[in-house]
C-alpha cells in the first residue's frame, strides 16, 4: 500500500454512519504512510475553504459545508476527520495534510473565489476574467435553463488563455496553477450544465490526475460507483465510465480502489415526492442469495476489510448501493449486478449500519 500512488475509498451509500467512522479509523493510517492529501467527491470551491481551515485555522468550515445536493458531508462524522486534520497540521504535520474538492459542482461558487482571488492580485484582471463570466453568471439562479446550452462556452475558455497572459501578477508558481486549475473547474462545471452532468466522471478523474502531479500520494473518497475501476450502470439504458475507469488506465496497479458492502441496517437519503425530495432514513431491503453480503457475513463478523486482487470471487454478483436519492421508499437501494473483483481491490464490509449524524435536514426543490 506503500507504494500505490491513489486509495480510494467507496461509499455504498452516502449516508452511513459506520461507512464515515471507519474513514476516521483508515485515513490517520494511510496519512501516517505518506497520504496527505484528501479528495472529496465535493464541490471544488466550497472545500478550498475547508482546506483553508485545515491548513491554516481561518474560513468557515459551517457555511461551506452547508449544502442541499451534497448534505452527506454535512454531518458530524465527516466535521471529525476535518478538525483531525486540522489538529495534525496544527501539530506541525510536514508536509500538512490538505482536504480538496474534485467535482464539478458549484461552478459560480468558483467564479467568485476566483475573481476574490484575482481581485486581491490586480483589479484589472479581475475584471476582465468577470467579463469573460458574465454570459455564464446569467444562469446563476437557475442553472437548469443552461442544459443543451454552449453560448457562453468560448467566453468561459477564455480565461485560462487569459491567466497565462497575466503570469506576473501571482507571486509565486504554486498560486499560478490553483487559479490554472480553478478556471478548469469552472469550465468543467459549465459543461456539466450543459449536458446535464455527463463529463462528471470524466472532470473528476481529471482533477485527480492533476492533483497526483502535485502529490505523491492522495485519498480519493466518494460513492463506489464513481470509484469502482469499472464502468457502472445504474440504469439498463446507460453505462458510465466511472472517474476510477479513467484512474485505472491512468495509473495501472498504482490505483486502489476499496468498495463497500454493508449486511443490513438503516441510511440517509432524499426520496422524492412529485417534484420534492425530502431527506429521510431508510432502512436497506434484505440481501439476495446471489447479494456479495450474503457471502461476506457468513464470516460472522461485524465489519472486515477483504482483500480481492487475485481473490476466486469471480463472475456476477448483486451489490446494493443508493446514492443522493433512493429509487423508492420500498426498495431503497439499487441491487446492480457487478463483476466485484474486477470492480474493487478490496471491500469493506460492515454488517449492520446507522444514518449519519447530520447537522442540517434541508429539503431539495
Amino acid at each position: 500500500m506503500r507504494d500505490t500512488r491513489i486509495v480510494a475509498l467507496g461509499d455504498a451509500t452516502h449516508g452511513t454512519h459506520e461507512l464515515f467512522t471507519m474513514k476516521q479509523r483508515i485515513v490517520p493510517l494511510l496519512a501516517a504512510n505518506g497520504f496527505r492529501t484528501i479528495a472529496f467527491e465535493a464541490p471544488y470551491a466550497e472545500f478550498e475553504v475547508i482546506d483553508e481551515y485545515v491548513r491554516t485555522g481561518g474560513g468557515d468550515v459551517a457555511t461551506a459545508l452547508a449544502s442541499n445536493d451534497y448534505f452527506f458531508w454535512d454531518a458530524d462524522e465527516i466535521v471529525a476527520l476535518i478538525e483531525w486534520a486540522r489538529a495534525e497540521n496544527a501539530a506541525g504535520a510536514n508536509p500538512p495534510i490538505s482536504i480538496v474538492g474534485v467535482d464539478v459542482a458549484h461552478p459560480f461558487s468558483a467564479i467568485d473565489r476566483l475573481l476574490a482571488q484575482l481581485q486581491s492580485l490586480d483589479a484589472a484582471t479581475a475584471r476582465d476574467v468577470a467579463s469573460r463570466y458574465d454570459c455564464f453568471l446569467m444562469f446563476r439562479d437557475n442553472p437548469r435553463l443552461y442544459e443543451g446550452r454552449d453560448a457562453c462556452r468560448e467566453d468561459v475558455a477564455a480565461v485560462r488563455p487569459l491567466l497565462a497572459s497575466r503570469r506576473s501578477i501571482f507571486a509565486s508558481d504554486d498560486d499560478y496553477e490553483r487559479a490554472l486549475h480553478a478556471a478548469r473547474v469552472i469550465e468543467q462545471g459549465e459543461l456539466s450544465f450543459a449536458t446535464a452532468l455527463a463529463n462528471r466522471d470524466a472532470a473528476m478523474a481529471e482533477n485527480i490526475e492533476w492533483l497526483a502531479s502535485r502529490h505523491p500520494h492522495l485519498i480519493f473518497i466518494g460513492h463506489n460507483e464513481h470509484l469502482g475501476r469499472t464502468p457502472y450502470s445504474l440504469t439498463a439504458q446507460a453505462t458510465t465510465a466511472s472517474a476510477g475507469t479513467y484512474l485505472a488506465e491512468r495509473f495501472g496497479a498504482d490505483y486502489f480502489a476499496i468498495g463497500s458492502v454493508i449486511g443490513s441496517g438503516t441510511f440517509n437519503a432524499y426520496e422524492y415526492s412529485g417534484s420534492t425530495a425530502f431527506l429521510r432514513v431508510h432502512t436497506a431491503q434484505s440481501p439476495l442469495l446471489n447479494d456479495i453480503a450474503t457471502l461476506l457475513r457468513q464470516a460472522a463478523l461485524p465489519q472486515m476489510l477483504v482483500p480481492l486482487r487475485g481473490s476466486p470471487l469471480t463472475g456476477e454478483w448483486i451489490v446494493r448501493v443508493a446514492g443522493t436519492n433512493v429509487p423508492s421508499g420500498r426498495a431503497p437501494m439499487l441491487e446492480l449486478h457487478e463483476r466485484v473483483a474486477e470492480k474493487f481491490d478490496a471491500l469493506l464490509f460492515v454488517e449492520t449500519t446507522t444514518p449519519t449524524h447530520l447537522r442540517h435536514w434541508p429539503t431539495l426543490p
